[in-house]
């Protein structure tokens, strides 16, 4: 995932004359647009790159002001298919968003991490999912949008999936573990200590 910040700037001046500003939020708006029609909102889930608009702001506090400065939040999810992103740093995502920008827009990547990914040719993820197997899981591989935290082992070269109780609601009020599956997943993890001490 990337955090990334637009920001535009042009000059003030009375909203009466607009040829006589330049107005930022009009250079920002033609900047998202480009950014958002090359990663359009999916209608339907999607394994590809998304671009999630939070936020634009500007300091102008007038109707009959036109906009100095402005600003835009992007949060933007990535899988390691997409060549334009996966294994980017800051400078290199930096010039691929320049690309979309109007004059006077400047990119600022606040935060970078590369995407998860898990062999599933590992040994110890064969040994994780036979375990799981064993205890009535189903073993499948899953591909999630969201981030989580394996992905700073997957970063440094080790493996790491995601394996856990049943549930439902993460995140929410009304978030919950399913009891009946503690004791599996207890029996299953304990199998793969074992299955690696072998």
């Amino acid at each position: 995932m990337a955090h990334v910040r637009l920001h535009a700037t042009g000059h003030s001046g009375h909203g009466a004359y607009p040829w006589l500003g330049d107005n930022a939020l009009l250079k920002l708006g033609r900047t998202i647009e480009r950014v958002t029609e090359r990663y359009p909102v999916p209608v339907e889930e999607a394994w590809r790159t998304t671009v999630n608009l939070a936020r634009i702001e500007t300091p102008n506090r007038a109707f009959n002001q036109i906009p100095a400065e402005a600003e835009a939040w992007l949060d933007i999810r990535f899988p390691t298919e997409d060549t334009d992103w996966a294994g980017a740093d800051a400078e290199r995502i930096t010039a691929h968003l320049a690309a979309f920008c109007e004059p006077g827009v400047t990119v600022a990547v606040d935060h970078v991490d590369p995407p998860h990914h898990a062999d599933h040719d590992r040994p110890e993820i064969a040994h994780l999912r036979d375990a799981a197997r064993e205890e009535g899981y189903g073993g499948e591989f899953l591909y999630k949008h969201g981030a989580g935290d394996g992905r700073f082992y997957s970063a440094r070269g080790i493996p790491a999936v995601a394996f856990g109780v049943g549930g439902h609601g993460q995140h929410g009020p009304h978030e919950y573990a399913e009891i009946s599956t503690i004791a599996p997943y207890h029996r299953a993890l304990v199998d793969f200590l074992h299955r690696l001490a072998r």
